[in-house]
């Protein structure tokens, strides 16, 4: 053991120079697994960077070949072997790219079927091995037993990664090929475990939620800001967006793409105003105190969609290619929506079946196993079926976890847009009333006299909203108990003057959108009936607020 962390680190170890804390930690572990009386450490993280570094550039190029054979040789035993493979983080967002992600999604299906005894997929992993990794395979092939002295020396390599890529490959390949590991080398199996829940830590990201009402304050604003532009200009509004968006389908037209193609393939697009939304949210949530203007959003928001396309691919990318290789199982008999039921599916006539090709190798020179390395390889095998059953557990609740995660996003995204949708309801329902009372208001009799009307409402506790300060001053003559506020004051708005009135109404001549927004705002937060009056006349306003207030 001593000469393991010697060589391994070019030093010794005192209390000057205490060993590393992982070194320490799986020494530990691999103690205390072997009191235990266990024969095999967890092989997880052996395999994790065996499927890192496996893949060379040259098997790259030639991937599409090897997966074709292998699918042509297994497709019908895919279920069979993912029970012999592990919960790693496969998907595209863990990966170099999406084609990486698929090839190592194949790769440790081939993985599943070799620890599954298919003759096949054992024979295809030690071809790969010796024509993609040649000087490595030649080198372990002069081995029959090998040491962890050994398995380390064997890495030339000087980033650490590449080096425990070395070693994972090793530890993989080494039972394939018939050479048995000297004892201490399971100390090696808890050392990869310990770095690989280092690095997937390091990679995680977890996904940051909104605080409550960031996202319908940020709908105020991306609505002020459109509403704004209608009115300043005749054309449709994000005018900026739409530039950018043209600048994207000729880039995808010079990659021989549809020039729609980034936005046909979002799942969750719901409009220009929503998604200046989300990207407004967005970057609050990282940068509280910086302001942004309406341009810069626009842009913003470009790069937000191109970014949702990317994301939104990847996650198809992974969830059909997960279904394709059967890594998670349909019940079509507990799914009472789908259409589709196999057992319809009526075959008039079978081809014959061939047996599958077996890839030749020359013959091995490993002696014949007696009785007892069957027993063992069975013994192993059991072990590894345990694992996996454990394992689809955990690939089930990663998948739910995934899912959950993006539900409680739409969820609470979903109830914000409806809670605004509500108080955007009760506006157009004032306004309805507003247009109708406008065009009935010639048809509105009543028995009784202005002055009876106006001596009804003079104690009413009204509040008007707009308008020039001179009719403010009229009707302060008749009615001294209402409260009347010029829009001119929008700058200190304070809801508390409209606390405790029956009605408010607004006079919206001259008003400002934003200016309007902000009274608005108020008066829905304290849930104040509201309505719009469209004349001056001292008159028409006493006649609508009898009517509003007192009429049946």
């Amino acid at each position: 053991m001593s000469r393991f962390l010697d060589d391994y680190f070019d030093q010794g170890y005192n209390d000057e120079n205490p060993m590393p804390v992982d070194v320490l930690i799986s020494v530990i572990q691999d103690m205390k697994n072997r009191q235990e009386g266990n024969a095999l450490p967890d092989t997880i993280g052996a395999e994790y960077y065996f499927l890192q570094d496996f893949i060379t550039l040259d098997m790259d190029c030639d991937f599409p070949y090897i997966e074709k054979d292998f699918l042509k040789h297994c497709s019908d035993k895919l279920p069979e072997f993912l029970k012999y493979t592990r919960n790693i983080d496969l998907d595209a967002r863990y990966n170099e790219n999406i084609a990486v992600a698929l090839q190592k999604k194949i790769l440790y299906v081939i993985y599943g079927g070799a620890q599954s005894g298919d003759v096949y997929c054992r024979e295809l992993l030690k071809y790969l091995f010796k024509i993609y990794h040649r000087n490595l395979y030649r080198t372990l092939k002069r081995f029959r037993t090998i040491s962890m002295d050994e398995i380390l020396g064997l890495s030339d390599e000087k980033e650490e990664n590449s080096q425990l890529g070395v070693v994972g490959m090793v530890l993989i390949m080494c039972p394939l090929m018939g050479i048995t590991f000297s004892d201490e080398v399971s100390v090696l199996y808890f050392y990869l475990i310990k770095k690989m829940e280092d690095w997937k830590r390091e990679e995680y990201i977890e996904r940051e939620f909104p605080e409550d009402g960031l996202f319908e304050e940020c709908m105020k604003t991306v609505d002020a800001w459109m509403d704004d532009e209608k009115l300043s200009s005749k054309n449709k509004y994000g005018k900026k967006y739409y530039a950018d968006e043209r600048f994207a389908e000729e880039c995808m037209n010079y990659f021989n793409y549809p020039g729609d193609f980034p936005f046909t393939s979002l799942e969750n697009f719901m409009g220009l105003r929503i998604e200046m939304t989300r990207t407004l949210m967005t970057l609050k949530m990282n940068h509280p105190k910086k302001e942004y203007t309406y341009e810069q959003i626009q842009h913003l928001t470009m790069i937000y969609t191109l970014c949702s396309t990317i994301a939104d691919i990847a996650d198809r990318f992974d969830m059909e290619t997960d279904y394709l290789l059967s890594k998670y199982d349909f019940d079509y008999d507990d799914d009472e929506d789908s259409l589709f039921d196999p057992k319809k599916i009526e075959v008039y006539k079978e081809k014959e079946k061939t047996e599958p090709e077996v890839l030749k190798t020359k013959a091995s020179s490993t002696p014949v196993s007696s009785e007892t390395e069957e027993n063992e390889d069975e013994y192993l095998k059991e072990i590894a079926r345990l694992r996996s059953s454990l394992d689809e557990k955990d690939r089930e609740i990663k998948r739910l976890r995934d899912a959950y995660s993006e539900a409680k996003a739409s969820r609470k995204e979903a109830e914000e847009m409806v809670h605004r949708y509500e108080s955007e309801r009760e506006e157009l329902i004032a306004l309805r009333e507003f247009a109708y009372q406008t065009q009935q208001e010639e048809e509105i009799r009543n028995d009784l006299s202005i002055e009876e009307m106006k001596a009804a409402i003079k104690g009413k506790k009204i509040a008007i909203i707009g308008g020039h300060v001179n009719w403010h001053n009229k009707l302060k003559q008749q009615f001294p108990d209402w409260r009347f506020v010029l829009s001119e004051a929008s700058k200190t708005v304070d809801g508390k003057m409209l606390e405790g009135c029956e009605k408010v109404y607004f006079y919206t001549d001259h008003m400002s959108h934003v200016i309007y927004g902000k009274f608005i705002a108020a008066v829905r937060e304290r849930k104040i009936p509201f309505g719009y009056l469209g004349s001056i006349h001292i008159e028409s306003v006493i006649k609508q607020v009898y009517e509003d207030l007192c009429g049946e």
